[in-house]
């Protein structure tokens, strides 16, 4: 508010609020799940591959160790960058960008001769995938209504474990007939056709206001509200400062540290999983077969909490439901670490295990969207994802042989209900969750 009138966001959160979500809000929608799916079908690429790598170059462990440690690097500086340079340039050109990079240097591993080159090129594809993402959330989480920005942004976190089991279903039925390049070149050729559909994305209103480009604002939000509309212009001395400024400010300090803490705990956790879990469960006495089906209940497990948890964050509140979901997964772990091997228990703790960390990590999102204003919404998200890849690189350099030194399964699932339980006490300290039955207006307070 400035001398009584509304800010600008204010008064565009208002107009989205109240109307029916239109074709132009769908298509965002739209563009912004297959932008996850395409993220998430690059970034486990080279799981897909791996078997086919080391019989080819006959790779060390330590090799495959730096090798996934360098994308999950690139992906955390790039979550960083890119989240700042979309707020300061817009969030289309920098998605789109962020798109090209990633598909160019996919494409680029069709070329590598060594371990060296490929660890190189997958380093820079990573900052194209982390440059990515806080631009897609940034901007669906923009054009969505408060009534369905949690579920929005749910369905987009949903959207990237899909493009992992499209890259499963396209190596199952492919690698044996093209190889590992050729995986390599239909993992860039697709995203590098996509961007034809997603030129047709509309930039962010909110940052077209903020930005001066108040005309252009207001077509696009005449669209979604199928009536002229006029907005007021207020200018923000705040979005002149740099976006890591905003976020470290005394008004949204504490949020950001607590924020980031979450990040880095849930990402461990996500991580170390589709790190370690397999070879866990299979040291811990499961068949091979059985392993695969663990790792499938974690992911529908975390399918189903993160819509779920989505739909109760705007019910009841993150504050509760989101410290609510980290606390079942604490109960998870533990009594994965010390069941003694009942495969109907493993089972039923896996699936709660996985529906807590992955609604944990949606709902992250979720807040995130909610706690940062437009002028540094995507900086917010992406500086928390870049957080959180630090514990990510932590899970898959160091992760496993910390669990294997201190006592395998026992350690391993432990170790995820200690980050969780950590969660738990940094949602706690933040202040701006989003609310229970959320109000329009709201949302730019």
């Amino acid at each position: 508010m400035l001398d009584g009138r509304p800010s600008e966001e204010t008064q565009i959160l208002s107009v989205i609020d109240r109307a029916a979500i239109s074709p132009l809000q769908f298509r965002v929608f739209a563009i912004g799940a297959l932008a996850s799916v395409l993220d998430g079908l690059d970034i486990q690429l080279v799981a897909f591959v791996l078997p086919s790598l080391l019989r080819e170059w006959s790779l060390a462990g330590s090799q495959l160790t730096w090798l996934i440690a360098a994308g999950l690097v690139g992906m955390g500086v790039g979550a960083g960058v890119g989240g700042a340079l979309g707020d300061r340039f817009g969030r289309k050109p920098v998605l789109l960008a962020s798109v090209a990079i990633f598909a160019a240097f996919t494409l680029a591993v069709t070329l590598a001769a060594d371990v060296t080159q490929l660890t190189i090129l997958r380093f820079a594809t990573g900052l194209g995938l982390g440059a990515a993402f806080p631009n897609i959330t940034a901007l669906a989480a923009e054009y969505a209504p408060d009534r369905a920005r949690s579920v929005v942004v749910a369905i987009l976190m949903c959207c990237t474990p899909l493009g992992g089991v499209l890259g499963a279903l396209l190596s199952a039925s492919l690698l044996g007939e093209v190889g590992w390049r050729g995986m390599f070149a239909i993992g860039g050729a697709v995203p590098l056709l996509s961007l034809l559909v997603m030129f047709t994305l509309p930039e962010s209103i909110g940052f077209l206001a903020k930005a001066g480009r108040r005309e252009a604002a207001e077509r696009l939000l005449t669209r979604v509200a199928g009536r002229a509309v006029q907005l007021t212009a207020i200018v923000d001395r705040a979005a002149k400062q740099s976006s890591l400024t905003q976020l470290l400010a005394p008004g949204l300090r504490r949020d950001t540290l607590a924020f980031w803490v979450c990040c880095f705990g849930s990402l461990y956790c996500v991580y170390s999983f589709f790190s370690w879990t397999p070879t866990i469960l299979q040291g811990a006495g499961l068949s091979q077969r059985d392993a695969a089906l663990g790792t499938m209940l974690f992911n529908l497990g975390g399918v189903i909490g993160a819509l779920v948890s989505a739909a109760l964050c705007r019910r009841y509140g993150s504050r509760l439901v989101l410290r609510a979901v980290a606390a079942i997964g604490v109960a998870a772990g533990i009594v994965l670490a010390v069941q003694s091997g009942g495969v109907a228990t493993t089972a039923a703790g896996l699936v709660f295990l996985g529906a807590a960390v992955n609604a944990t990590q949606v709902g992250l999102f979720v807040l995130g969207a909610y706690v940062y204003p437009t002028a540094c919404r995507a900086a917010g998200i992406g500086f928390g994802l870049g957080v959180g890849r630090v514990g990510a690189i932590l899970s898959a350099v160091g992760g496993g042989q910390l669990v294997m030194a201190t006592g395998g399964a026992a350690a391993y699932f432990l170790i995820s209900a200690a980050f969780l339980t950590v969660i738990v006490v940094a949602l706690s300290v933040v202040r701006r969750h989003v609310p229970p039955q959320l109000r329009a207006a709201s949302a730019a307070e």
